[in-house]
């Protein structure tokens, strides 16, 4: 009956009565003496590899019952191993016991299931022919062994048998020796250099009979080298210091640990065949340690045993690795560190920059330190630190204040925090996940991190310094004289106007995107322009530029470039007839569209080939999901351009999508951005992160504020924003003229002169209001009609109140501003109103001053005299009507004495409307509209235009 204690054990090693292929190997591999023999379990792959590898300890019971793994001729083997060598009970791996049958290892590799170290099948082979040698070993003691080939092993067997690792067999040793001479092989003594002339007398003859050689006579010098010390640092029982001397003879060392009591010791010289004695130097060696304990004493070292030292003040290991031992090392001491010291620091001994360009616009990117002459990959420790530091957390640290990175190794780098803090604002991609390689694949638009990076004084390596050129000239302004202007280009540009078009040439003849973010009003239209005229001029325009703008903007965009650079074919690319224009547009220099036709048309757009894309207001692809972001991504054009004056530092969410337009992979996936910039800027009020993140983008973003170029300005700068009306509402303005008309004419056929005139004045209120917003004419009908002016106007104030302006709307209507106001009631921007209803007029101005609101709504009659709103630097006319004068009187309110900023003004006009008829009428007959403006007011005096001149501001001619 099996005990307990046996079906406990069966149960553990009994492996699955399904083996599934499993079978028993056997793995050979060199040992300290002799071979050692491992048993594992394990299954063959259809290549040879083993799979599921378990070592398998020899029981007693599997040879009375084998498993299933076990084949007739394994139980047979592991008997006999067992029989030789008790030991191998309960043992999966052992060394071959001496006198092994050679019959035994033949049947053993019979089984084919018996692996070299690497896993390599081993085969029988043939005898191979040694003759038997005297070997030496360091210390002149002598043993009688084999002479064998580079890679052969002796295996204890008997008869005497090889192992061939290089060609992976085993073998009989094919010694022609009679059975005393192998006996001696088997059983050799280990003779000490005294010994060896005894052991000759004694055994010459039977040597000599037997063809064995017998043992030399070394000769024997005496050698006293000068001590070279060295230090060994471990933490095996406490962090310490343990003193050992070298001494150097014939390219051999001998050791002497300091506390050591011999005086010499023996060391054979296998170059010279000679049995050398080495004397210490035992003054030397003290003074050596008088040296060791002077270095040592303020870090207050405390003696364990002779050369073995502690130190008193744990806070000391830092200074003394990285300061004290290699200044020692410099005086030829040798240093040693143990694995597992715990205080292993190192300084870099060099910095280096490595880059290599890549294909399709892109380069590696590698930082690599160099110790003890080997280069590291700094990455993968900086992401480390990363995952534990924020940049913040680092400027924040003391001055000189330095981290450990932990190395492979056990070694601890050491870097300055500061440095440290600038790389990962630098290399923010390595606060991510999987960012642990030792380099970054970067697009070239990304070069100028080079230059953030070389400025630490690193040095250089790869292609970095022809890279490092190109990164400084996107860090250096552009130059003003890298460009002239065409002659027929129809505007006078300002200074910094000029230092747009340079920057703007500098973008193109970098191949990088860009995005010129100017403040409302600064003329990024013209400078735009002027780029386009100069890139004409110069024959760079070998494709069509497209500018895709909301369509409240395209007619602007084909006035202004009618207006300054005529020579510039221009082709407007919307309402129905745009598509007859397809085949024409290779023919075309500037190239106009809609955001919303962009997507529309994209299958067109996708075939047409462009010099440039330029996005005006690109704020409207914020959203990078949406279709006209995708779309404009796929536009081919060979550099790109963006034109907004929102401020990009305040809506991340929208730089990510711009910047993924502009270059393709400047920052990495949207999420990344998010973990990397956005949450840690708008969430974790990171400032470093943000810092880094503006320096990022510095060199492709040219944002000039008001105040930037207020020395360029003029006191007031009017700007006419003209607004096509469209679907909807342009049908209302439609209806409403052509009605009006025909009655009116109808009337005057019949009526009396001055009620003509009446009833031509309420029709042209009536117009007034279809393009202000359709809800003035009527309410309810035109509730949800869309209004062009209010729309951009909310557009425009939302722009504004971002670049921190103070903003005056005036408007004629006061209920069109009640509907102004609930549009920055929704939108969140905070407003104040005078009506003739206001009742606390001094109290709204105050606050307006005292910066309560940013938005002031006014109607033209309550507002248009007795306030001083010098706060103000911005005046917007909603419904610029007839009268010249009280416009110029409300804008007064804030260009006045006491004004210390430019002042803009923008009147919103509706274009093909009556409003921009009686612009046109303002600029030629100024006298008459005074007269049309004094009976429209008080309906008192006899107007002098006449009925022919009222009703043509009805009729359908837009010219």
């Amino acid at each position: 009956m099996t005990s307990p204690f046996l079906q406990r054990l069966r149960a553990q090693q009994q492996l699955s009565a399904d083996t599934g292929g499993q079978r028993l190997y056997y793995r050979l591999r060199p040992g300290a003496g002799a071979p050692r023999l491992a048993l594992a379990v394990a299954r063959a792959q259809p290549n040879g590899q083993l799979d599921g590898l378990q070592p398998y300890r020899l029981q007693a019971a599997h040879l009375q019952q084998p498993p299933l793994f076990l084949a007739a001729a394994d139980v047979e083997l592991l008997r006999q191993l067992s029989d030789r060598d008790p030991a191998w009970w309960q043992h999966a791996e052992a060394t071959l016991p001496a006198g092994t049958p050679a019959s035994w290892l033949q049947a053993l590799v019979a089984t084919d299931r018996l692996r070299g170290p690497s896993g390599e099948t081993l085969h029988w082979g043939d005898g191979l022919n040694c003759s038997p040698t005297w070997t030496v070993d360091s210390q002149g003691r002598q043993r009688l062994d084999w002479r064998r080939p580079p890679g052969v092993h002796s295996l204890p067997a008997s008869p005497p048998c090889y192992w061939d690792t290089l060609h992976g067999r085993l073998g009989p040793l094919a010694a022609e020796l009679p059975a005393a001479a192998l006996a001696w092989l088997e059983r050799s003594p280990l003779l000490a250099a005294e010994e060896v002339d005894d052991f000759r007398q004694a055994h010459s003859a039977d040597f000599a009979q037997w063809g064995l050689p017998l043992p030399r006579q070394l000769a024997s010098v005496e050698m006293a080298p000068a001590p070279q010390p060295q230090l060994r640092l471990s933490s095996d029982g406490g962090d310490r210091l343990r003193l050992r001397f070298a001494y150097h003879v014939h390219g051999d060392t001998l050791w002497f640990e300091a506390g050591a009591v011999e005086a010499s010791a023996r060391h054979y010289s296998a170059e010279r065949g000679e049995l050398v004695t080495v004397q210490r130097d035992a003054p030397a060696e003290a003074a050596l340690n008088i040296s060791l304990e002077q270095a040592l004493a303020e870090y207050a070292p405390q003696p364990l045993e002779p050369g073995e030292f502690e130190l008193g003040r744990r806070d000391a290991w830092r200074e003394v690795m990285t300061e004290l031992l290699p200044a020692l090392k410099q005086r030829g001491w040798q240093i040693e560190v143990a694995s597992g010291f715990r205080h292993h620091y190192v300084r870099p001994e060099r910095l280096q920059l490595a880059t290599s360009w890549q294909d399709r616009g892109w380069f590696e990117l590698a930082l690599n330190v160099e110790l003890d002459g080997e280069s590291l990959s700094l990455l993968p420790l900086l992401a480390e630190a990363a995952q534990h530091y924020s940049p913040e957390q680092l400027q924040r640290m003391p001055a000189g204040a330095e981290l450990p990175l932990q190395l492979s190794d056990g070694r601890r780098l050491l870097v300055p925090a500061a440095r440290l803090a600038h790389w990962l604002t630098v290399l923010v991609e390595l606060s991510g996940e999987g960012a642990a390689a030792p380099s970054l694949r970067l697009p070239a638009a990304q070069l100028q991190r080079l230059g953030a990076l070389h400025s630490d004084d690193l040095d250089s390596g790869g292609d970095t310094a022809a890279l490092l050129e190109r990164a400084r000239e996107l860090q250096q302004p552009p130059s003003l004289d890298s460009f002239s202007l065409p002659d027929n280009f129809g505007a006078s540009l300002r200074d910094y106007q000029r230092l747009g078009v340079a920057w703007l040439q500098q973008r193109r003849a970098l191949g990088v995107g860009g995005i010129l973010a100017d403040d409302m009003g600064l003329g990024k239209t013209v400078q735009t322009l002027a780029h386009l005229a100069v890139e004409h001029a110069a024959g760079r325009l070998q494709q069509p530029a497209l500018v895709v703008a909301p369509t409240s903007l395209l007619h602007n965009w084909q006035q202004e470039a009618e207006r300054f650079a005529p020579q510039l074919r221009c082709r407007l690319l919307h309402g129905p007839a745009r598509h007859q224009h397809w085949e024409q547009l290779g023919n075309c220099d500037l190239l106009l569209t809609s955001y919303a036709l962009v997507v529309r048309d994209s299958q067109q757009w996708q075939r047409q080939p462009l010099s440039v894309v330029i996005l005006d207001e690109a704020q409207t692809i914020k959203n990078a999901r949406s279709q006209v972001s995708r779309q404009v991504r796929h536009l081919d054009a060979h550099y790109r351009l963006c034109l907004t004056g929102t401020p990009l530092e305040n809506h991340l969410g929208e730089l990510w999508s711009q910047f993924e337009f502009l270059m393709p992979g400047f920052f990495d996936s949207e999420a990344q951005f998010q973990r990397q910039y956005r949450r840690p800027i708008e969430v974790e009020g990171d400032r470093a992160r943000a810092q880094g993140l503006m320096e990022r983008i510095a060199p492709f973003m040219l944002r000039r504020t008001k105040e930037d170029v207020a020395s360029d300005l003029p006191p007031k700068t009017e700007v006419l924003v003209r607004l096509p009306l469209q679907g909807a509402q342009r049908d209302l303005y439609e209806m409403l003229r052509q009605h009006s008309a025909a009655q009116l004419e109808q009337q005057l056929a019949t009526q009396d002169d001055n009620s003509g005139r009446v009833l031509i004045l309420n029709a042209l209120l009536q117009l007034r209001q279809a393009c202000c917003d359709p809800q003035l004419v009527d309410p309810k009908a035109q509730r949800d009609t869309p209004s062009a002016k209010r729309e951009h106007l909310l557009s425009m104030l939302a722009e504004l109140v971002e670049e921190g302006r103070a903003v005056l709307v005036f408007s004629q209507f006061t209920r069109m501003l009640d509907l102004i106001g609930a549009d920055l009631e929704a939108q969140g921007i905070p407003y104040l109103q005078l009506t003739g209803r206001s009742r606390n007029r001094a109290e709204l101005v105050a606050q307006f001053q005292a910066g309560a609101a940013p938005v002031f709504l006014i109607s033209l009659k309550a507002g248009g005299t007795g306030l001083n709103l010098t706060r103000a630097d911005t005046v917007i006319h909603y419904d610029p009507w007839w009268n010249s004068a009280a416009q110029a009187q409300a804008t007064d309110r804030a260009y006045r004495i006491g004004q210390d900023k430019p002042v803009f003004v923008y009147k919103l006009l509706a274009e093909d409307s009556v409003e921009e008829k009686i612009h046109a009428l303002q600029l030629h007959k100024r006298g008459l509209l005074e007269q049309v403006y004094q009976v429209a007011e008080a309906n008192t005096e006899q107007l002098t235009l006449d009925n022919a001149a009222l009703l043509a501001l009805l009729d359908d001619n837009k010219g």
